[in-house]
């Protein structure tokens, strides 16, 4: 079960991968795209936390 420390940990990595994903926007393509992937996996890992916590 995931805790809210996790949780909220979890949503501070993600915030940081959007900002940096956002910031390859328009400038380096592959950059960009593998910054995507990341945000997209942890997008996945903190849905993951949320349901498994019952939030």
């Amino acid at each position: 079960m995931a805790t809210t420390e996790e949780i909220e940990a979890a949503q501070r990595k993600l915030d940081r991968a959007r900002s940096e994903r956002d910031s390859w926007k328009g400038k380096n393509r592959h950059n960009y795209e593998m910054a995507a992937l990341l945000v997209a996996a942890l997008e996945k890992q903190l849905a993951k936390l949320v349901a498994d916590s019952g939030h």
